[in-house]
């Protein structure tokens, strides 16, 4: 079946489910797949909009956290599905919540310090349930600042995880922070009893295979090739590399800025290459180039053939394999850490 014999057929199969089914994809997701969405964004985006929608059946078009945390914040009557379940986050998997856990006791324990847990939505949920338990907030690159802003203000020292560069990066961005990796290749730092008092977010040792793939002489080159090129990055990129661009921030902050930009204008991008790679379909009165083509294969997971299979599925009432559930007794406290992540930022806007 060609492609577009696929698309019809899926809004074929659309229609039939009465408007009852909604398929949100991420900006990552091949283009095929972003024709189909009813809704497209970055997780804060996904997060809270699905979140409110009236549908009963949900199909995520992502990684399986995201899918996840859509069930987490899932009312009782919506179901959500993912088409690959075997899409899966590396850097969700670079925090094992036993070891988060013997951090967290010991930092509070050895150094007798008010420590609240901040984690990135990219990890799974036994990091959000005991982040929920514990008084804290999930966070996305788009407001990790205002969520660490929130509990500095309280004067809480935070354990943020599981991004190293994500925190490194916010916390360069904030005035007079202080920031520590606390936990090298599973090794737990030890430090000063008096150096601690100064350390102000403690951070895990996580990172993005595909963002760590950018480097300084990335840009470079590009602003050898082309002097009025302006650089954006993704803030899981490397500190030198968030540091020599011009702008940096979420997958939604970079396409507002380059859809809004003048005609004419010449970018260098560096988050994921297949989101890049639309970029440029969208925009072609302008220039958008990769910092390098790096393309994130868990997301490529998703494609037409599966999308069609899970809404073939829930139309003939057997999607069960596709469907995301979560064990209620962590449901709980995941979802006030969701909560808490959508009530900071959209109270910071009033």
């Amino acid at each position: 079946m060609i492609e577009n014999e696929k698309l019809l057929k899926i809004n074929t199969v659309k229609d039939r489910l009465k408007g009852d089914t909604l398929i949100a994809a991420h900006h990552y997701q091949n283009p095929e797949i972003v024709k189909c969405a009813d809704l497209v964004g970055d997780s804060y985006k996904l997060a809270h909009l699905i979140s409110k929608s009236s549908a009963r059946n949900i199909i995520l078009c992502g990684v399986n956290f995201m899918a996840e945390s859509a069930a987490i914040l899932a009312r009782e009557d919506q179901k959500i599905f993912i088409p690959d379940s075997d899409a899966l986050c590396p850097m969700a998997e670079m925090a094992d919540i036993k070891v988060v856990e013997k951090v967290y006791e010991m930092l509070r324990s050895r150094y007798n310090i008010d420590l609240v847990p901040v984690v990135y939505v990219n990890s799974y949920i036994d990091l959000k349930n005991f982040v929920g338990r514990e008084g804290g907030s999930t966070c996305t690159s788009s407001n990790a600042k205002i969520i660490l802003q929130y509990y500095l203000k309280k004067n809480k020292k935070i354990l943020f995880l599981p991004d190293y560069f994500l925190g490194a990066n916010t916390a360069n961005a904030i005035k007079d922070v202080n920031a520590r990796k606390i936990i090298e290749n599973g090794e737990i730092e030890d430090f000063d009893n008096d150096y601690v008092k100064e350390i102000n977010i403690f951070l895990w040792d996580g990172f993005c295979p595909i963002h760590q793939q950018f480097t300084l002489n990335d840009i470079l080159v590009l602003r050898k090739n082309y002097p009025e090129i302006k650089v954006i990055v993704h803030p899981e990129s490397k500190e030198e590399v968030v540091n020599n661009s011009d702008y940096y921030g979420s997958t939604e902050y970079i396409y507002d800025m380059i859809k809004k930009s003048k005609k004419g204008s010449v970018w260098g991008v560096g988050t994921e290459g297949t989101f890049v790679q639309r970029l440029a379909l969208e925009n072609p009165d302008k220039k958008v180039i990769p910092l390098k083509d790096a393309r994130c294969f868990n997301m490529a997971k998703i494609n037409l053939d599966k999308l069609l299979d899970t809404l073939q599925a829930i139309s003939d009432n057997k999607a069960e394999k596709y469907q995301v559930k979560v064990e209620n007794n962590l449901k709980i406290n995941a979802s006030k850490a969701l909560n808490k992540m959508i009530e900071i930022v959209e109270s910071s806007r009033i």
